[in-house]
């Protein structure tokens, strides 16, 4: 008897240090926002080699129809290349770690983040008005390893190679003419070189452009598009047929189109 309780104790000490072991890992290794210090300038944790951040290059809504009447509402945001911040020059700052290395993170050339903000199907469509005023927290830590692991994260990010990023939160002020005043953070794992802890972090002030077209499978039919998309989008009698670099799409209106180029949509 003595010797089992002697072994119970030993075990429930083990796991209690394990237990111990994982709060401290989680707690040891913040993955701090950064602070915004410009708009329109995406700012990585300490430790990058430009603290100054990096210049928004594009930051837009853009939206597709899918097969099985799935519309996804998706941002898109790019960055200006890293080596803008050096005159264009690929400069060596000397150091090794991957996140410190000017050198490595010049072999990745900018930042690329997209991501699904809306989903609508038959019987449950959305209003594009939802995202005025609005909150979004994506994807929040911690994230079941399984979900990781089977890339379900609602975001991409391209960043030191196709790495992870999750945690966003999103937060839109009411529309203008030039789209949704934007702040988003979001926490970072460079998987792309086996990291897959989120201890980086990013954060951005920009604007939203807002949604200028709707792409959906080129084999349908007008009607059955415009069914398809009433049925989906609340707001649907906005956008008419057309195209877009050569391809079929709903197009805004022009007497609601904004004035502003984005996503490249002509």
């Amino acid at each position: 008897m003595k010797r089992g309780a002697l072994m119970m104790c030993v075990l429930v000490a083990i796991a209690i240090l394990l237990i111990v072991f994982v709060i401290v890992k989680m707690q040891s290794k913040p993955a701090l926002i950064p602070a915004v210090t410009a708009a329109d300038r995406i700012f990585f944790s300490d430790g990058n080699p430009w603290a100054e951040g990096h210049a928004v290059k594009r930051c837009y809504l853009d939206a597709q129809i899918y097969e099985g009447d799935l519309l996804q509402v998706i941002i898109h945001f790019e960055s200006n290349e890293y080596c803008d911040n050096d005159g264009g020059q690929f400069l060596d700052n000397g150091k090794e770690g991957d996140w410190e290395s000017k050198t490595v993170w010049n072999n990745y050339h900018s930042c690329n983040i997209d991501g699904v903000i809306l989903r609508a199907t038959p019987g449950n469509p959305i209003s594009l008005e939802s995202l005025e005023s609005s909150v979004h927290h994506i994807d929040p830590l911690p994230e079941a390893l399984e979900r990781f692991v089977e890339d379900e994260l609602e975001f991409s990010i391209y960043l030191l190679g196709h790495d992870s990023v999750a945690d966003h939160r999103i937060e839109l002020g009411e529309l203008s003419e030039a789209g949704y005043p934007m702040k988003w953070t979001g926490r970072i794992a460079l998987s792309y070189s086996g990291e897959y802890d989120f201890d980086y972090a990013f954060a951005l002030e920009s604007t939203l452009k807002p949604l200028s077209r709707v792409w959906y499978p080129q084999e349908w039919d007008d009607a059955k598009a415009e069914e398809v998309l009433s049925d989906l989008m609340r707001e649907a009698e906005k956008f008419r047929l057309g195209t877009v670099d050569g391809r079929k799409a709903f197009v805004l209106r022009k007497s609601d189109k904004e004035r502003t180029e984005q996503g490249g949509a002509r």
